[in-house]
């Protein structure tokens, strides 16, 4: 009798064992879902899902769980008309796919550029033409485009403070616009601002009274992040900024590394992505072009770096097979996508 319980009970236990060993292998690995695995050379990131052919599409930037995106698009792209604008969307990893993106109904109606979620998961930060009370002539500020840094609490799943959602004061990083400035290119639009996990901050713009170039690359050190408090913005010195244009300076998490645009001869054509490494407080290395694997003859810029350091994300205008370039409103044809690559295969570190 002690013998039958004993076998019943083994039986038992090696049943419910292969049960769960089955279920275990039938289930898919959480860990594999949840993390992103960029290819070894540069290619389109979800086409037609995030990256859509009917329209121009920029590159994202995502919570630090990797969980959600958000990312800036252009419908019928056209300069001359205000109402047909860039518009900001956001997109939940579910199940191991993303879902359709969504207009976030925070930014409606005002024109948006590229956004940033800090490494650390704590803020958010958008460049944006709201009206506020730095700007021109407020609140009456008719025909001016003046792009901002705009800043809000965030949290690792993405889930932003609307409510605290406000614009950089201080430390010269954002400028007015003014009459005299207004048709002037970028000049005094803050855009693509990048955080490393100390909350320096990094972004480009065009200034007139600086010495640099067009375009360029400035950083602002942190001053106090519990009260949004930066030290005052300085131009990077060369070899990171030229006389040609420079944008779009992404940092690495820890903050010892960047990967930006730029038009400086040399390239393979038109904006190139180049790799640098931090010397010291004030000195970068001499930029490294990131080479075939990235860049082409046409245009490659907004690189950002996910919060893991593992993916590369860019927007290039170069040709996708199959795919129509759209028409810009003003007479040109090209096609803006998103491009993601794997840190490690760039072997820059």
């Amino acid at each position: 009798m002690k013998n039958l319980l004993l076998l019943t009970a083994f039986i038992t236990f090696t049943f419910w064992t292969n049960c769960q060993t089955a279920n275990t292998q039938n289930k898919p690995n959480e860990n594999k879902i949840n993390q992103l695995d960029p290819p070894q050379t540069a290619e389109v990131f979800e086409p037609n899902a995030i990256s859509k052919f009917d329209r121009w599409s920029f590159t994202p930037t995502f919570s630090k769980d990797m969980q959600t995106l958000v990312f800036t698009a252009w419908d019928n792209p056209n300069l001359s008309n205000p109402n047909n604008i860039q518009k900001l969307y956001k997109s939940k990893k579910i199940d191991g796919k993303w879902t359709e993106p969504s207009e976030i109904e925070e930014t409606k109606g005002f024109r948006v550029d590229w956004a940033h979620f800090s490494p650390d998961g704590k803020y958010f930060l958008l460049s944006y033409t709201k009206p506020h009370k730095g700007h021109y002539n407020f609140p009456a500020k008719e025909g001016f485009d003046d792009f901002d840094i705009w800043i809000a609490p965030t949290n690792e799943s993405g889930e932003i403070d609307w409510k605290n959602f406000k614009p950089i004061k201080g430390a010269d990083i954002n400028r007015q616009k003014t009459p005299e400035n207004k048709s002037i290119g970028y000049v005094h639009n803050e855009t693509a601002p990048r955080m490393d996990l100390n909350g320096n901050l990094y972004f480009w713009t065009e200034r007139l009274d600086d010495g640099g170039g067009r375009r360029d690359i400035y950083s602002a050190s942190v001053k106090d992040l519990s009260k949004l408090e930066w030290n005052e913005a300085k131009l990077l010195p060369t070899p990171i900024n030229s006389r040609f244009n420079e944008s779009g300076a992404a940092i690495s998490p820890n903050g010892n590394w960047m990967i930006f645009a730029s038009e400086r001869k040399g390239g393979l054509g038109g904006s190139d992505l180049y790799f640098s490494k931090k010397i010291n407080n004030e000195e970068w290395s001499k930029p490294i072009n990131l080479g075939e694997k990235v860049n082409t003859s046409k245009d490659e810029g907004a690189p950002h770096i996910t919060p893991d350091g593992k993916s590369l994300f860019f927007t290039s205008n170069r040709p996708v097979k199959g795919k129509s370039a759209i028409k810009d409103g003003e007479g040109g044809e090209t096609l803006w996508v998103i491009y993601w690559v794997s840190i490690d295969a760039l072997e820059i570190k």
